[in-house]
């Protein structure tokens, strides 16, 4: 899905004037993608186990804060993400 060229300004904006690409949220946020990576590859041919890493990291908190880097996060559990949050959409309305 490529974003329409209005849209990719906006995201570029946005990323700039939150300075999403500091160096320290870049050192963060591989470090984070590095993690999970790790636990994903120690449990290919297990989807019952990948799906409850993915609930882990990916529901809301009982605070009903999302973790850090949801949406890296999301993209790496790609197809059990969204099963995992179209499954539970229905308990945060």
């Amino acid at each position: 899905m490529a974003l329409s060229a209005v849209d990719l300004s906006r995201a570029r904006y946005t990323i700039g004037l939150l300075n999403l690409n500091s160096p320290y949220l870049v050192t963060l946020r591989k470090n984070w993608l590095d993690e999970i990576d790790s636990m994903i590859d120690s449990h290919i041919g297990d989807e019952a186990a990948l799906y409850s890493l993915a609930s882990a990291e990916l529901l809301p908190s009982k605070e009903g804060k999302l973790s850090q880097f949801f949406s890296a996060t999301r993209a790496r559990y790609g197809q059990i993400a969204d099963r995992v949050l179209l499954d539970e959409a229905h308990k945060f309305k």
